[in-house]
């Protein structure tokens, strides 16, 4: 028997074994040009306006009424405070707190009308107290930045020393202004600033025991009394009206201590020595120079805080406040680890790289950092979603947030406009109305453009999405 000849091997399988083959992993990414990049921030500006657009048609009156509602409890809450003073300084001081209180309700309620913030578990207490902690301390950073809590209180302690004044003209036994209004930095307020802090922590440890038992009696078919029911509730008013006010006091008095060491500075001889020795020194080509340089920092340092870092807080401020009720700090825990092993691989030392290429380990580990029930673990969490979306984004979000939050320039214009031959005292009148269309107009747009900002947050983490739109579209 004959044996048959060989079958001839073809061609391109012999081309396939003679060439190295490469992974996917190891091939090079797509070359990033300009165009691409141009692309790419389109894209994130497209899908951003897209889902702005889409909040503000369902939304915008009703978000209109909540801002404009929220300015006229701030200004009630103002004129009770400043009533409450005639009884007491430590009263009037503990209603104005209510002021930004409600500055940041308006706002938080404007995001709960556009997110889902319930989910199938329930949260504790410690959970739910840590998060209004995180969002409330966020938000005052931001209310302040602009000055608006300094102006809050100098509108209150002006409107008190009018009326102190006022009665002392006709009543020589009524309180001074100087009795009524305390200083920041004075006992009484910071005496304010411990017990309140003391009662949030004892109301918190009392209200996770009560919790505990509760889940006891839950498994032992127990109920509780309709009293016991109230009780934790008021409890649960008093530890939350506590957290607002050693807040608010605790940044005022940062405030205060800031300018207290402002002016101590400025008063020092030494600092006036080495100013006018600088003054006299004839360098005509070099003191220019500094000046101009000294100048363009300043410039640069208010416009990364004022287009980089206050748009990049609301967007944390967004992610805090629905992140933490969609599992998104587990997501950033494994994406952080992921990040954090990559980069311990690097590492030359054995035992240390070990350890930092342990993917579980560094997960329960940063899980633990971002916990929700822990005292910053939201306000990291949050932060950490911030960059995890990349910087393109993040400056796309900052871009945009910083072009409609000067949308109160475009109604000062249109008064300037439609009001021409307004005399200037009627515009003492007019003033309050413009200025609060203008806050409710940014406050509308800027938080709608928030919303739709964390919505892609949660989105690019592969989370579900956190908003009520009327209807999917390809962009949802």
């Amino acid at each position: 028997m004959t044996t048959p000849p060989a079958r001839p091997v073809p061609t391109s399988t012999t081309a396939r074994t003679t060439e190295p083959t490469t992974s996917p992993s190891s091939s090079p990414g797509p070359r990033i040009t300009a165009s691409v990049a141009w692309r790419a921030v389109g894209q994130e500006a497209l899908s951003l306006l897209t889902i702005t657009g889409r909040l503000l048609r369902r939304y915008s009156l009703v978000l209109t009424g909540i801002a404009a509602l929220g300015i006229i409890a701030a200004h009630w809450i103002s004129v009770l405070a400043v009533i409450a003073s005639r009884g007491s300084a430590t009263a009037g001081i503990l209603v104005f707190a209510l002021v930004p209180g409600a500055a940041f309700v308006t706002a938080v309620g404007m995001l709960v009308l556009m997110g889902r913030l319930t989910d199938a578990t329930q949260r504790s207490a410690a959970s739910a107290l840590a998060t209004f902690a995180s969002a409330l301390l966020l938000y005052l950073v931001l209310y302040e930045q602009n000055g608006q809590l300094t102006e809050d209180r100098r509108v209150y302690l002006y409107e008190t020393t009018m009326e102190a004044v006022y009665e002392s003209a006709f009543n020589d036994d009524a309180p001074s202004a100087l009795d009524r209004i305390p200083e920041v930095l004075s006992v009484s307020v910071l005496g304010i600033l411990v017990v309140a802090l003391v009662l949030r922590s004892l109301g918190a440890a009392f209200l996770d025991r009560q919790e505990r038992r509760d889940e006891i009696a839950r498994e032992q078919h127990r109920t509780r009394g309709r009293g016991a029911t109230i009780g934790t509730g008021a409890l649960r008013v008093v530890v939350t009206y506590s957290e607002l006010v050693w807040l608010v006091l605790s940044v005022l008095a940062a405030v205060a201590v800031g300018n207290a060491l402002r002016n101590w500075w400025s008063s020092r001889s030494a600092v006036h020595a080495v100013s006018d020795a600088w003054a006299r020194l004839d360098w005509p080509q070099v003191a220019p120079a500094i000046g101009a340089v000294g100048g363009v920092v300043g410039t640069l340092v208010e416009f990364a805080v004022a287009g980089v870092l206050v748009p990049a807080g609301w967007l944390a401020f967004g992610t805090v406040l629905y992140g933490t009720r969609r599992g998104a700090t587990a997501a950033l825990a494994s994406r952080a680890a992921e990040v954090t092993a990559s980069l311990g691989s690097r590492v030359a030392v054995p035992r240390a790289a070990d350890a930092l290429t342990d993917v579980a380990r560094l997960q329960r580990s940063w899980s633990s950092l971002v916990r929700p029930t822990s005292r910053w673990g939201p306000l990291g969490g949050a932060a950490g979603l911030v960059l995890a979306r990349g910087w393109l984004p993040i400056g796309v979000f900052c871009i945009l947030f910083t072009i409609l939050a000067q949308a109160d320039y475009l109604v000062w214009w249109l008064a300037d406009l439609l009001l021409p031959t307004v005399a200037a005292n009627d515009w003492r009148a007019i003033y309050p109305l413009v200025a609060a269309v203008g806050t409710v107009l940014v406050q509308v747009l800027t938080l709608a453009l928030v919303a739709a900002g964390t919505e892609l947050t949660m989105r690019r983490l592969g989370l579900p999405s956190i908003l009520r739109l009327p209807h999917k579209s390809k962009d949802q």
